[in-house]
């Protein structure tokens, strides 16, 4: 008889927790387009809210909202984010009450300077 194996995983194993992306255009192309598109094949990755935020290059645009990638970022919108670089990011929520506070990317201004972020970090010291 074969060897028994141990199917047995953590709790993060075989799991997808958020999605996030970067895309720079070096012939300077617009990229919200990208971004959606890139935030579609995420999608699986987290149902709960979409966001993107592009530059370019003196100004960050900004757009998260709770939905799906096809509703957060529909045409109209895509047109409010102009810029050749820019990030995004599906959530699936694991920490957090799950509103519009906790979707990404976050925008900051830290020494004057303005940045955005998006992250897909769990943390395992997280107080419940």
């Amino acid at each position: 008889m074969g060897a028994s194996r141990d199917n047995s995983t953590s709790q993060y194993e075989l799991r997808e927790y958020c999605g996030a992306l970067g895309i720079y255009s070096f012939s300077g192309e617009q990229v919200a387009h990208d971004i959606y598109l890139g935030l579609m094949n995420l999608q699986h990755r987290g149902q709960d809210s979409a966001g993107a935020a592009t530059s370019d290059g003196k100004k960050i645009s900004l757009v998260r909202e709770l939905g799906y990638v096809a509703q957060v970022l529909d045409e109209k919108t895509l047109k409010t984010l102009p810029g050749f670089v820019g990030i995004g990011h599906v959530r699936y929520p694991t920490i957090g009450a799950g509103g519009k506070e906790d979707a990404q990317p976050f925008m900051q201004e830290a020494k004057g300077r303005t940045f955005a972020v998006a992250h897909r970090i769990i943390s395992s010291r997280q107080k419940e």
